[in-house]
């Protein structure tokens, strides 16, 4: 795991390599496009991306862990430990927004020692407050802005 993080953060800190490692393997051929923009961003830039990724990482994590200590009295430090291979198994597992609560409850569920229904309690109140809300808060202010751009016309 540790490898593969490594390598991971390397290629996003040398964009033009992993552009280059697109453009040699055939079946990623179709990304050529795609990759030569990589090598266009900025040391900088990347280091925001970086930072700010982490640190709602780091906040998705500890909302999760909180949640589960108060709901389902999972132990905080057995939660740090767990949460990020939920989060793993999530990102791995194909879903749609909508069977996504399903397969964080079910991960969470397998993978932390908790009362079982505030383990998935605890994942759909993280699931609600961090995709929902925002997905909500988007789509009001999107109609907001097409009502304003269609009066306007």
């Amino acid at each position: 795991m540790l490898l593969i993080g490594s390598a991971a953060v390397f290629l996003f800190f040398s964009p033009a390599t992993l552009g280059r490692l697109l453009t040699a393997l055939p079946f990623l051929g179709r990304f050529e496009r795609q990759a030569r923009v990589l090598g266009s961003f900025r040391m900088r830039q990347l280091v925001i991306v970086f930072l700010l990724s982490l640190a709602r990482y780091a906040v998705f994590t500890f909302q999760f862990a909180l949640l589960l200590h108060a709901i389902a009295d999972v132990p905080l430090m057995s939660a740090m430990r767990s949460i990020p291979i939920v989060f793993l198994v999530t990102t791995l597992v194909p879903t749609t927004a909508l069977t996504e609560l399903g397969v964080r409850g079910s991960a969470a569920t397998a993978l932390l020692s908790g009362e079982a229904s505030g383990v998935v309690l605890s994942a759909a109140l993280i699931w609600a407050v961090n995709v929902v809300m925002p997905a909500l808060v988007g789509g009001v202010v999107l109609l907001v802005a097409r009502i304003r751009t269609n009066s306007n016309a």
